[in-house]
């Protein structure tokens, strides 16, 4: 909670997965990520940077994440194994994940986006990709547009495909 008694909303890190901690010691699954948890709130709570709640499973409120099984899994995913521990924790459909999905909904709607933008960005990507020659003579573009930073070109992946086209 914050000073006026709110709850208060942080983002810790991004957690490495320590394979070791999952069922077959190699694999990422559910019991490995919950595994990260654990570790972010000792680290955390060892750099004195956030009140000491062990276990911090007495206090999540909820999980949100994908739709993922290995994350959503109602016995074996992260939500099933928090609520082992935490049986009120409400398990939300990522938010973030939801806009995502509406925004390539919108995305596929607008023709202009569908099959302009994105053949140009997608054989752009295909012609360019990684070769050091094509590449100096994109930056030379982006030099002569006045473009002060240039960001390496990268394929379009539909899963995140938001964030792969804002890069691209």
């Amino acid at each position: 909670l914050d000073d006026a008694k709110m709850p208060k909303h942080e983002f810790f890190e991004i957690e490495d997965l320590d394979l070791t901690q999952s069922e077959d010691g190699e694999s990422p699954d559910a019991k490995c990520v919950v595994a990260a948890f654990d570790s972010a709130f000792k680290r955390r709570q060892e750099a004195k940077s956030m009140p000491n709640i062990t276990p911090w499973t007495d206090h999540v409120p909820g999980v949100s994440c994908d739709g993922a099984s290995v994350m959503s899994g109602r016995r074996e995913g992260v939500v099933g194994r928090v609520k082992k521990v935490a049986p009120w924790a409400i398990y939300t459909h990522g938010v973030a994940h939801k806009v995502e999905l509406a925004c390539n909904v919108a995305y596929k709607s607008v023709e202009y986006f569908a099959n302009d933008v994105d053949a140009v960005c997608r054989e752009t990507c295909k012609q360019v990709g990684n070769q050091p020659k094509a590449m100096h003579h994109v930056k030379s573009i982006s030099k002569s547009l006045h473009q002060d930073q240039f960001l390496r070109l990268c394929k379009l992946h539909g899963i995140r495909w938001q964030r792969s086209l804002a890069r691209a």
